[in-house]
């Protein structure tokens, strides 16, 4: 066990953690869409 206030260094590259991709699949990007209180429906810039 490492001493309190201390990290070991990783050994392996990477960020230190394993990408499940089953679980990224479920979260699929869709696109963006701008957001409406910032946009009139002209596409000109609103207040906030």
């Amino acid at each position: 066990m490492a001493p309190i206030g201390k990290y070991p260094l990783p050994t392996r590259p990477g960020l230190g953690f394993d990408l499940d991709e089953k679980q990224v699949a479920r979260y699929r990007f869709e696109g963006t869409r701008p957001m409406a209180r910032v946009f009139h429906p002209d596409g000109a810039v609103a207040a906030w």
